[in-house]
């Protein structure tokens, strides 16, 4: 299921208990019966793309989302590591990975390539469908992992 960002419902949003790896611990959203949780932003700039990851600036459009989802998850970290933690965002610009799963697709809904898109990312502002799995929690930092799911570009 996507939201869209605005109307995203936090009051829904419950974390999992925490699964541990070798690069932190990781408490799966779950949304409703839905595991993880899946968004569509509106239109953004591309501050910066490469093969592994977009970063992308969402200014005043979507950065509300993302303050509340740093409350949300700032308030399920443990209260004694509070102090010495830092969230992994700190501005509007948010990085994003991209892989091979990924979809791109024109203004008229024909499918493209991300080389098209690097191309063309000083002229064109992107919607993107992006995932999060849920909330990673490491001895120096906290955050979320993003994937863009969908990229569709518009001239700007």
């Amino acid at each position: 299921m996507v939201s869209y960002y605005k109307g995203f419902n936090f009051g829904q949003l419950r974390y999992g208990k925490g699964i541990k790896s070798h690069l932190g611990i990781l408490h799966k959203y779950f949304v409703g019966e839905t595991q993880g949780i899946r968004v569509q932003f509106p239109k953004v700039k591309i501050v910066e793309i490469d093969s592994e990851t977009v970063t992308l600036d969402f200014e005043e459009r979507g950065s509300c989302f993302f303050q509340r989802l740093k409350e949300l998850n700032t308030g399920t970290i443990p209260k004694k590591l509070r102090p010495g933690v830092q969230f992994n965002s700190l501005s509007s610009r948010i990085s994003m990975k991209i892989n091979d799963s990924t979809l791109y697709f024109t203004e008229e809904n024909c499918i493209t390539t991300l080389n098209d898109i690097r191309s063309n990312s000083d002229h064109v502002r992107v919607v993107v469908i992006a995932s999060s799995d849920g909330l990673w929690l490491s001895e120096n930092s906290y955050g979320n992992t993003w994937t863009v799911d969908q990229m569709k570009i518009y001239p700007r």
